[in-house]
Formats: structure tokens, sequence, C-alpha cells
């Protein structure tokens, strides 16, 4: 009975630290990516997130950052439909669906829809009253 109990002991140490692992190195990617976009380098990231949410594809930071991406590249139409569908996810924390009603606020006032930019940066305040 020892035994089994060192073996499962053993076995689940192995299983932690090979999650731990994993999930240390998609955050070491998503951050440098997010890097790589602080500085500018919008096209060289790209390639990079399409790698990790092909891997990842629940990661909803992951998501976001990719949308953000897409709305650096003025690829509008690909990040409201990433946005969009990210607001339909429960487990998003309201300072994140702040921001990416923010975000889309923006892409309708890049189109010149400012009622749906009122409507969206209104959304985005509500959740988020702080952020002015």
């Amino acid at each position: 009975m020892n035994k089994l109990k060192i073996f499962i002991f053993i076995l689940s140490t192995f299983f932690m630290i090979g999650a731990y692992n994993y999930f240390i190195s998609i955050k070491k990617i998503n951050n440098k990516i997010a890097d790589e976009l602080k500085n500018g380098n919008f096209k060289d990231s790209e390639p990079e997130f399409e790698k990790l949410l092909k891997k990842n594809k629940d990661n909803y930071i992951l998501k976001f950052n990719y949308g953000n991406l897409k709305y650096k590249n003025s690829d509008y139409e690909e990040s409201l439909n990433i946005y969009e569908k990210m607001l339909l996810r429960n487990e998003i924390n309201d300072a994140v669906k702040s921001e990416i009603y923010y975000n889309i606020g923006n892409i309708y006032f890049i189109y010149d829809d400012y009622d749906k930019a009122l409507e969206y940066y209104k959304h985005s305040l509500f959740l988020n009253p702080k952020d002015t």
C-alpha cells in the first residue's frame, strides 16, 4: 500500500511540474510577443501568435492579445470578430471585458460610426468606472 502511495505521489509531482512548465512557457512566449507589439514589431508577431493559438485555443489572454495585434495591423474586421466572440465567454473578467468594449468602440470610431462607438465606450466605463 505504501508503494502505491509513493508511486501516486511521484506521478502527481511529475504531472504538476510538467503542467507548471507548460503554462510558464506559454506566458513567456505571450509576454515576448506582447513586448514585440509594444516595440512596433506587429508583422513579426503574427506567426508566433498563430502558432500559440493553435495549441491553446481556449486561452482568452492570447486571443485578446491576438485581437490587439490584428487591430495594430489595421485588420479591423478580424479584430472586431475576435473581440465579439470573446464577449460571449463567461470566464472573462470585467477588467478584460472593459478593455474589449473599449477596443470595439475604437474600431467603430475608425469606421465613423460614432453612435456605436459611444455605446461600446459606455459599456467599457460601466464595467470599469475608474478607467477614465
